[in-house]
């Protein structure tokens, strides 16, 4: 195996696991796992991000650069596990509390009183939250909701807005 080839797989293997996280992110989850999918994909993005610069950093070093492979390898490396704890820091999960008061989306339908789940932000900045249905209604996918309470980091309590407890 040469070290040109450990460099494009290391990269290619990043930018898989940088899509299929985000991809996975945004898959609907059960209520009683959300909490663990969003740390096992902010873990994906993180291992993802740190190995495809690992990967680029070490075959531009070698290849382009000229650079002795020991030492490309020790730059990818040190190069790749910076970027992933700072991915790993940056994609903190939402918070329930910070959300208390703002308009968040259904994506699993949510029986009056029961459980359901909702979306968080916009985009690739989004997480899936449990939810709590305060209405004496049903609330479809795709109802837009006011979150009322955050009662732990993961699972909030919603209600139609406008309406009163």
């Amino acid at each position: 195996m040469t070290w040109l080839f450990l460099y494009i797989t290391a990269a290619i293997l990043g930018l898989v696991l940088w899509g299929v996280s985000t991809y996975l992110a945004h898959a609907p989850v059960p209520p009683p796992e959300a909490r663990n999918a969003a740390t096992r994909a902010r873990r994906r993005r993180a291992v993802g991000a740190g190995s495809l610069v690992f990967g680029g950093i070490g075959l531009a070093a070698s290849w382009w650069l000229g650079v002795p492979n020991g030492t490309a390898c020790g730059a990818g490396l040190v190069a790749g596990i910076v970027v992933g704890a700072a991915v790993a820091a940056l994609a903190r999960p939402h918070r329930a509390a910070a959300v208390v008061g703002g308009t968040v989306v259904v994506v699993r339908g949510m029986p009056p009183g029961g459980f359901g789940q909702v979306r968080v932000g916009e985009g690739t900045h989004s997480a899936l939250l449990a939810a709590r249905n305060l209405d004496s209604v049903e609330l479809l996918p795709g109802t837009r909701v006011e979150v009322v309470e955050g009662g732990t980091p993961s699972v909030v309590a919603v209600r139609r807005p406008g309406e009163q407890a």
